[in-house]
């Protein structure tokens, strides 16, 4: 593991930072670090900090800092070592309750002890004699201006301020009190360099188990572990990234990958510790059983250090390209007991467990089991589908609120896409969602798939795949109803309804996008082969053909039909003259189809923002290709305009199942206007290009998720690649979160797509 931190050589602007962005309006750019000047000149630091095991006991660390400025600098480096507290709650606090670091004999080491499953290990770094901080890793109550509480933490760690945040006040305040003490629950080895303009300075620490102690802490043997590892490293990746990509594209993947390893957290939530509390209903309080206590992929550590389950199925898709197992592992979790309701529900993310996000998870699970060398892991698909079918019941019992078929979830994943607040709408009035109703079509979908996996060794799974074809073809029914479905033939696109509840009173809210596009995404390609043996579901499936104007017009028009289909059954929510439609926008310059990718939000807002009343109240949303400019859900993302590789993720996969039914039989013009008329498979490829060049220097050297910053093209910082969360769609300028390694390193698939 190698990890790169710039650190400004003057003092970190945050003041600057917090008062400037203070004073900017919503419709102004996040003021940055890079815009406050501290990096002039090149007066920073680069960290390079390496972690690599010789034994699973036995890990070692090297700290390489480079003084990157025109002058001589000081740098402060303390490599700190802790225990991570869980004696903070105990009825007793007695100094046997807590596990313990102190100074070894020779007054060179650490030694830590306490916890017997575990055993004892020493600290030890490259020093002749070392100066040792201790301090306890404890809150300072005192500065949170809390109260500690009793039998949380000993009246000596209040008094001695032996507090975690000590060895700050030591470096920083002058405070002596951690440089007196001889053990702790948290100690740092201290070291101030002077390093020359130009220079560098590495320091060398090592954590291994007392009884495997090595027969040479440092010198040659650590140097070769560490180059030893990086051979490793790189001879694993050659395997996993093809041969065909580009010089910058493996830089781009491998940075993409590393992301996903970093990004793993340990997490811990007991549900048990919520407080009992009458009259008002607390955040998260229906999720008592809950106790998680694992390590989990995050979003984002630095920005959103709590996971969000359908962040975490896009994760796994290239974690499975480096790690298979923790891929399963990590769907595996959220189905167990300790993590999902007892009433099915998956829990969304720490800031509200109850919100519903879009159920993605089967589809993950399907990716996942894939992964086998060509094959199907047909057990862990087992374990995953017994869980799911309650996740189903759930979706189907709780968010049908009409009993048709049509959908409702909030906000969904997609904070501020409409022009109110999906999961609190306008009192008085309910919501049936396009993309909640093409969702669960989706799900059952892939459930359906998934009972058709298991019934090639189990037929007993085949009266659940008919169950699941039924589904859908029930939600296809509704979603398409010229009753009451939200398909508007005018448009020749969908949208959600708003209605009344006390009345039939419904108005249809007129807002093209990525709302009305995911019901492209609830399409299968079946082959006669992969029921083969299963009549009643073939009998089933005969039947929905001749009832179902959407499977009927794919599965018997030769016109639309690649020869190589004849054995074969294209599933779709939406009818050909429907995709017709829909891909007329998605392939529009003017609407959807931009230059770095899909938009979430129609380009023709830009001009003309879209206006609804409701119950009086005026309602708007402008096309916003940068950060948001909405307050829905603090702000903090943009589903108005950006690129998320998230949706352009599925999007493309599933024009590539069309692509496959059609094969070059059916032509496309793209873009609109432009009379080239192309294949779907030539259509998505362009399309990922154009995500791609998001990442990828352009002819000056320069990516364009960097925005304006020149200084991403000098040498120091070239070779650095940000996994934004979003991206601007005209510039392709990162926006929100640029630590989002998490479903952002889908990167690395669409390369991988790329070059199949």
């Amino acid at each position: 593991m190698r990890a790169l931190y710039k650190y400004p050589q003057v003092p970190f602007p945050y003041e600057k930072l917090i008062l400037e962005n203070a004073s900017r309006t919503r419709e102004e750019p996040e003021f940055e670090i890079l815009d406050t000047g501290v990096f002039d000149q090149n007066r920073y630091w680069d960290v390079v900090v390496e972690f690599v095991k010789s034994t699973p006991h036995d890990i070692l660390c090297q700290y390489t800092v480079h003084n990157r400025g025109p002058d001589s600098a000081c740098l402060h480096i303390l490599p700190i070592l802790w225990y991570r507290n869980t004696w903070f709650k105990q009825e007793t606090n007695s100094s046997a309750d807590k596990p313990l670091m102190k100074v070894s004999k020779n007054l060179k080491h650490v030694v830590c002890s306490g916890i017997n499953s575990v055993g004892e290990y020493v600290f030890a770094v490259d020093a002749s004699s070392p100066q040792i901080l201790f301090t306890n890793n404890e809150t300072n109550v005192q500065k949170m201006n809390m109260s500690s509480g009793p039998g949380e933490m000993s009246d000596l760690t209040i008094v001695e301020n032996r507090f975690k945040d000590a060895f700050h006040d030591f470096v920083i305040h002058g405070n002596q009190s951690a440089k007196h003490l001889r053990q702790g629950t948290k100690c740092a080895f201290y070291f101030t360099l002077q390093v020359p303009s130009g220079s560098t300075r590495q320091i060398r620490c090592r954590l291994y188990r007392r009884d495997e102690e090595p027969c040479q802490l440092f010198g040659k043997t650590f140097d070769d572990i560490i180059n030893q590892r990086l051979r490793e490293a790189d001879e694993f990746y050659s395997l996993v990234i093809p041969g065909n990509f580009s010089l910058e594209e493996k830089l781009l993947a491998r940075q993409a990958y590393a992301g996903l390893c970093w990004s793993k957290q340990f997490y811990y939530f007991d549900g048990r510790s919520l407080p009992n509390g009458s009259g008002e209903v607390r955040r998260n309080s229906r999720w008592r059983h809950m106790l998680n206590n694992d390590v989990i992929s995050m979003p984002d550590k630095w920005e959103f250090p709590w996971y969000a389950w359908w962040d975490l199925a896009f994760h796994v898709i290239p974690f499975a390209d480096i790690d298979l197992d923790f891929a399963k592992s990590q769907l595996l979790l959220a189905l167990t007991d300790r993590y999902q309701h007892p009433n099915g529900q998956l829990p969304g993310c720490e800031f509200q467990f109850d919100d519903a996000h879009p159920p993605v998870h089967a589809w993950s699970c399907l990716h996942i089991a894939r992964k086998l060398h060509g094959n199907t892991d047909v057990e862990f698909l087992k374990k995953c589908f017994h869980k799911l079918v309650i996740n189903f019941n759930w979706w189907m019992n709780q968010k049908d609120v009409h009993g048709r078929y049509l959908f409702s979830g909030g906000f969904l994943g997609m904070d501020n896409v409409s022009a109110v607040d999906r999961s609190v709408p306008p009192e008085g009035t309910v919501i049936e969602q396009a993309d909640g109703t093409a969702w669960m079509a989706f799900y059952a979908r892939c459930m359906m798939e998934i009972a058709l996996e298991l019934s090639g060794t189990d037929c007993s799974y085949q009266d659940l795949a008919v169950t699941y074809l039924h589904h859908f073809v029930s939600i296809t029914k509704a979603i398409n109803s010229t009753e009451f479905g939200l398909w508007d033939e005018d448009d020749g696109f969908y949208y959600d309804r708003l209605t009344l509840k006390d009345s039939q009173t419904n108005k249809m809210l007129h807002l093209r996008s990525m709302v009305g596009l995911v019901s492209l995404f609830p399409v299968l390609l079946l082959n006669s082969s992969s029921f083969q043996g299963l009549k009643t579901f073939k009998d089933e499936l005969e039947k929905s053909i001749s009832h179902l104007q959407g499977i009927q017009h794919f599965g018997q028009d030769s016109d639309v039909r690649n020869s190589s289909s004849r054995d074969h059954y294209l599933l779709s929510l939406v009818s050909y003259s429907q995709l017709k439609s829909l891909l007329q926008y998605v392939f529009d310059e003017t609407e959807f189809l931009a230059p770095f990718g899909i938009r979430s939000l129609s380009k023709i807002y830009a001009e003309d923002e879209y206006s609804v009343d409701i119950l009086g109240n005026k309602y708007t949303v402008a096309y916003c290709p940068s950060d948001s400019n909405s307050d829905i859900f603090g702000g903090n993302s943009n589903w108005r305009g950006p690129v998320w590789l998230c949706m352009n993720f599925m999007l493309l996969e599933a024009l590539d199942c069309y692509g496959d039914y059609f094969g070059t039989a059916v032509n496309f013009e793209y873009p609109k206007g432009s009379k080239i008329h192309l294949p779907l498979h030539d259509i998505t490829l362009d399309i990922r290009q154009r995500i791609a060049a998001i990442f990828l220097p352009d002819d000056t050297g320069a990516r364009p998720l960097n925005g304006d910053y020149e200084i991403f093209i000098n040498d120091y910082w070239k070779r650095m690649v940000h996994f934004y969360e979003f991206f601007n769609p005209e510039t392709g300028k990162g926006l929100g979160a640029c630590h989002q390694t998490g479903w952002t390193a889908l990167i690395a698939s669409i390369l991988q797509q790329m070059a199949a």
